[in-house]
């Protein structure tokens, strides 16, 4: 591929009939990530509904005990492209079509003991700079080297010493939604 994504292992049954393309057990390993997808469904009406993929063909599935890495995200969604971050564990389920995608995440680890469980949608991709991303937290137990680690890859310039300070203190940080 052009963009230098590469992935090293993709292997998948698969069915494919009158526009649904329907993949069990897939997985796809790179570099840096691997992801297992049980069940992924792309359910076009036709194949003529292709020619508009991005607004009109669904699809839905899920993730199981996955490693992702926004290097490797990054090719999709260019903004997380230089946080450096992977998660792990990553249990989530996903639906919509590209321009409108929804799911949740029902597990992820970051860094050694930090877990969170959230909701989310995208609105208007694959335009990822105008895009609207919306996450709703409803779970988050994490330490706080992994939040100043998160933070510090997230944002480039440098903490004051009073926010990294109140992140130490902190020691873990326990919020519900």
């Amino acid at each position: 591929e052009q963009s230098g994504f590469t992935i090293e292992n993709l292997a998948t049954h698969f069915y494919v009939y009158r526009g649904v393309i329907d993949f069990e057990n897939l997985v796809a390993t790179t570099d840096k990530s691997e992801v297992f997808v049980p069940k992924f469904t792309i359910n076009g009406e036709d194949w003529l509904q292709y020619k508009r993929y991005i607004d009109e063909v669904p699809m839905s599935g899920y993730v199981v005990n996955s490693r992702l890495s926004t290097d490797d995200l990054g090719y999709f969604a260019p903004a997380v492209r230089d946080w450096g971050i992977t998660i792990t564990d990553v249990d989530a389920t996903f639906e919509g079509v590209v321009r409108d995608f929804e799911g949740h995440l029902d597990h992820a680890t970051l860094g050694n003991e930090s877990v969170a469980q959230a909701t989310y949608h995208i609105i208007g991709m694959p335009e990822w700079q105008t895009s609207r991303y919306i996450i709703g937290l409803e779970h988050l137990h994490a330490t706080s080297a992994d939040i100043e680690s998160l933070i510090g890859s997230i944002v480039k310039e440098p903490l004051p010493d009073k926010v990294i300070d109140i992140i130490r203190r902190a020691e873990w940080v326990d919020a519900r939604a």
